[in-house]
């Protein structure tokens, strides 16, 4: 899921790590992070295919924290 994210966002690596599962638009493919430094937001557009694999790493994971303001994982 990262690795996906990663590649098609070209995000720096924190800004991924930063972000939390309100910040994917999954209506359209993109991602919410705060950017290095002026620590403003910007929406970034991801592929269609990372869109899928965030959505498999959420549905497969069973935890105790929900909501929109849960981390993603680093390793899903």
């Amino acid at each position: 899921m990262a690795l996906a994210t990663y590649i098609s966002s070209g995000v720096r690596a924190s800004e991924l790590l930063g972000m939390a599962c309100g910040d994917v638009g999954f209506g359209r493919p993109t991602i919410t992070v705060v950017g290095k430094g002026s620590r403003e937001r910007q929406t970034v557009p991801i592929s269609p295919d990372a869109v899928v694999w965030i959505r498999l790493s959420r549905s497969s994971r069973v935890t105790g924290r929900a909501g929109r303001n849960r981390v993603l994982s680093a390793t899903a």
